[in-house]
This record gives structure tokens, sequence and C-alpha cells, in this order.
């Protein structure tokens, strides 16, 4: 198995869907960066009070053609001017597009402090069925989340804040004919070999080598 270690977006936006009184997200282009430039959402609302939602996609992954997606992590930095007001709401994946899947939220609080919140494993495909290598390397692939207003004194408790997006991607490739070429001194699966015959280029179904007298199946 194979992953992409922690990647940050290339795209951010508010996709709304909070509460009627919730405040846009400020400054979503923050989110790429883990550099305590936030994202920030003003906490000025009423009990059980849900935000926007915050997104980031296209991710830049290029998982070769064939992977099997055997799991999807995600992970953010998060802060908060008054801890234990805030908490996770929802969490979920981004895909073509539209938020979708299953809600990976565990209701964390924000502890007022820079602090990660991470979603998801190794084996965790989020409710999406079977996600292809071309469904995580699509530019509108990503993910969402919300959080919610937990308690509200007299004195609002302030910007709920983000400081970056990240997620890594957990794949197993697809087994090449069992060919491999070495490039830049590393092994590639060759996924097919061709022959050219009057013009015309043919897979080659099989390939042998003589050892001792004996012909050994190659692929």
């Amino acid at each position: 198995m194979a992953n992409t270690g922690w990647t940050t977006p290339g795209n951010t936006a508010d996709m709304g869907g909070g509460t009627a009184a919730r405040n846009d997200w400020q400054d979503t282009d923050n989110i790429k960066t883990a550099d305590t430039s936030y994202a920030s959402n003003a906490s000025t609302t009423e009990n059980d009070d849900i935000s926007n939602f915050l997104a980031g996609t296209n991710f830049g992954f290029a998982i070769p053609a064939g992977s099997t997606i055997d799991g999807i992590m995600v992970r953010m930095r998060v802060d908060v001017d008054d801890a234990d007001n805030v908490r996770d709401e929802t969490i979920k994946i981004i895909k073509n597009g539209t938020i979708l899947g299953d809600n990976y939220s565990a209701s964390a609080q924000w502890e007022g402090l820079p602090t990660y919140h991470t979603f998801g494993s190794s084996t965790a495909l989020w409710g999406l069925g079977t996600p292809t290598a071309a469904d995580i390397n699509n530019v509108n692939f990503g993910f969402a989340i919300q959080y919610e207003q937990t308690e509200r004194s007299d004195i609002p408790p302030g910007n709920s804040k983000v400081d970056v997006f990240e997620m890594d991607i957990y794949y197993t490739e697809p087994e090449g004919t069992g060919f491999q070429v070495n490039i830049g001194d590393s092994w590639k699966s060759v996924d097919g070999m061709q022959i050219n015959i009057g013009d015309s280029w043919k897979a080659v179904a099989g390939a042998q080598v003589n050892i001792g007298d004996t012909w050994k199946t190659i692929f």
C-alpha cells in the first residue's frame, strides 16, 4: 500500500449550508498553508447554530490509473478565541464538487489553541462506495467542514478559525504484467508491451526466457 502524504488544497470556498443567522467564512484561501494565517468565522449566533461549510478541493493528486483506493484521511488545524464554545459538527468528502458520504465528526471541542483534528484512516472510504483514482485526482475532490456553536453567554466567543486543510490518500497500485523498467533508479511496472508487425502495434500476451534449455514464463 502506498500513500500520498499530507497534501493541501489548491482551491477553497464557503459552500453555504449553515443556519440562517450564520456568518460567512472569511479569507478561505488561508487554509492552503499551515502558517497561522486563518480562515475565520465570527461566532455571533445562538446555541446550536451551525456554520456554513468551509471547503478545500483540488489537492493535485496523481494516483496511477487502475489503483485501488484503500482509505482517506483528512485533518484540519483549528483554533477559537474562546475555548469550549465550538465543536466539530460535520466532516464530509467532496466528490465531483458535491458534499456527500458519511459524516466523520466526533463532535470534538475546539480548544482555544491551534490543534489538529484528524478524521478517517488508511481503510476508511467515507461511504463513497468504491472511489476510483480518477475520482481522487479530480480537481473537484476534497472535503468540507462545519462547526456547531455550543454555548453563548452575553459576550460571544469571537472568531472560529481554521489554519490549514490536509488530505492523505492510501492506495494500492495495479499489478503490472511482471515486466519492469528502471527509471531514475526506481523500478516501474509496465502495464503492457507491444511489438510492431507490418506497421501495426500488437499487444504481447506473454514472454519467456530460456534457462538451462527450459523455457520460463516472465509474464
